[in-house]
């Protein structure tokens, strides 16, 4: 009798250690196709590469087997094959498994398509980054990787784990290292027409509807544009007035747009070129007489009521700098003669109807005498166009988060990008060499807030002797 009690005993204990060690979703039968093994991937090899911004990174080729790949395609149970990862820096402890993803995100293959061939597939890995949210800072390291994939199926069996391969070999690379530490970037290309371009690139990388079109060398017909450009969410493009630029033609396509503004009359922008647009988009052309009537259409498409902005015709600077934060705070922008208001900008402010007006400009520029026939007007004007920039973004309360700088020499790179400026109520600051000392303390007193300064043009328009100037204020 005792020992039948002690065998009893001992057959629990086992039954116990049993259920412990092999937990009873182990024993559940796997569905019909699943294998019970998955042959493990192998790296061939594995290179140091750069990013264009110089940031290394590391490429290696993985060869996934056949088998792999036909169980992924196959995909049998409703799953699908995975890949994850494990690092190693320098002679320190290997860290967990992770990372990786499907498999066929690198093959190309999809699950219930025939299997793609085996063979090398490219994964990349990068380095340890210890910088900051401004900065990209990778110290020397050795590093070593090695991978697995695994099998993981859904439908009916939630308890049972992954099929593992066993875990590839192991490859070494160093990393060398790379520091960078910077506030500004260039939006640029080897022309106006291709600054715009990459302007209209970082402001609408996934496309938008409608795009705003005028001519590349002359500014009195877009200059009022901006406000249009936010209110329809629309980059600004250049072409040549009489034929339309290939490479607008492209970024309209990238962008998908629907629709195209074209300001100006067919002296502007021809009439073959709206013939041409009109095969493939909906077009509207915007333009009057001259660029007073112009930006009194432009006003009108609006609808905007209450403040409006007025500036001189006879120049660009005025205009440019107070355009993206008008057009944020939905004010329409209205040109003048310096001596005296036009007939059609007077029609225009009698339906606006304005409640404030803000002349933007010296006396040289907007006269006393136009001001006195303005709705409760005030001037903001400073002793040059550096200082003018400053305090329009200071009195439109401006979004130091991004700044934009332009040259103050000719008008497109800040044409163009007004328009990204105005999506985040940004200011452009016109800048020469050597920078303005207004352009300094603005910048200096806010660099706390800022992350990020566009510069607008290549370094024909703003030399790196100025960038580097901007870059030793955030140091």
């Amino acid at each position: 009798m005792k020992q039948s009690s002690v065998r009893t005993c001992l057959l629990l204990i086992v039954a116990l250690l049993v259920t412990a060690l092999f937990p009873i979703t182990a024993f559940a039968a796997l569905p019909e196709g699943v294998p019970s093994s998955i042959e493990a991937p192998s790296i061939q090899n594995i290179a140091l590469k750069t990013y264009d911004d110089g940031r290394p990174y590391f490429e290696a080729q993985v060869y996934f087997p056949q088998s792999v790949l036909n169980l992924d395609s196959e995909a049998p149970g409703g799953g699908s094959v995975f890949w994850d990862y494990s690092v190693k820096v320098d002679d320190g402890s290997w860290n967990e498994f992770g990372g990786g993803g499907y498999i066929n995100v690198y093959t190309g293959g999809e699950d219930g398509e025939a299997p793609v061939s085996a063979g090398t597939f490219a994964i990349t890995f990068d380095p340890i980054d210890e910088g900051t949210l401004t900065s990209v800072d990778i110290k020397s390291h050795i590093y070593s990787y090695q991978l697995r994939v695994y099998y993981d199926y859904y439908e009916g069996w939630p308890d049972v784990q992954p099929i593992y391969s066993p875990v590839s070999n192991v490859v070494t690379i160093g990393s060398g290292s790379f520091y960078a530490d910077s506030k500004t970037d260039r939006l640029s290309g080897a022309s106006r027409i291709e600054t715009a371009i990459a302007v209209s690139q970082e402001g609408w990388p996934s496309g938008a509807d409608t795009i705003i079109l005028t001519r590349e060398d002359n500014y009195p017909d877009a200059l009022t544009g901006t406000p249009l450009s936010k209110k329809c969410d629309a980059p600004i493009l250049f072409t040549n007035r009489l034929t339309l630029t290939p490479a607008t033609a492209a970024e309209i396509a990238r962008l998908g747009a629907k629709k195209v503004i074209v300001l100006g009359g067919s002296g502007a922008v021809s009439e073959a070129i709206e013939n041409k647009l009109k095969q493939s988009y909906t077009v509207q052309r915007i333009g009057g007489a001259d660029r007073y009537a112009t930006a009194a259409k432009i006003a009108s498409e609006l609808g905007y009521k209450g403040k409006v902005v007025i500036t001189t015709g006879q120049d660009f600077h005025d205009a440019l700098v107070v355009a993206p934060l008008a057009a944020n705070q939905e004010i329409p922008i209205l040109l003048t003669q310096p001596n005296s208001l036009p007939a059609v900008i007077q029609a225009a402010l009698l339906s606006i109807t304005p409640t404030e007006t803000i002349v933007v400009g010296n006396q040289s520029a907007v006269s006393n005498t136009v001001l006195g026939q303005l709705t409760n007007a005030k001037r903001i004007s400073g002793s040059d166009i550096y200082e003018t920039a400053i305090l329009v973004a200071k009195n439109f309360e401006a979004n130091t988060e991004r700044v934009f700088l332009a040259t103050g020499k000719d008008f497109p790179d800040a044409l163009s990008g007004s328009a990204v400026a105005a999506k985040f109520n940004s200011p452009i600051l016109f800048v020469g060499e050597p920078l303005s000392t207004y352009v300094k303390q603005y910048l200096g007193d806010n660099k706390q807030n800022t992350t990020k300064v566009h510069l607008l043009g290549g370094t024909g328009a703003i030399a790196d002797t100025v960038r580097n100037e901007v870059e030793r204020i955030y140091e």
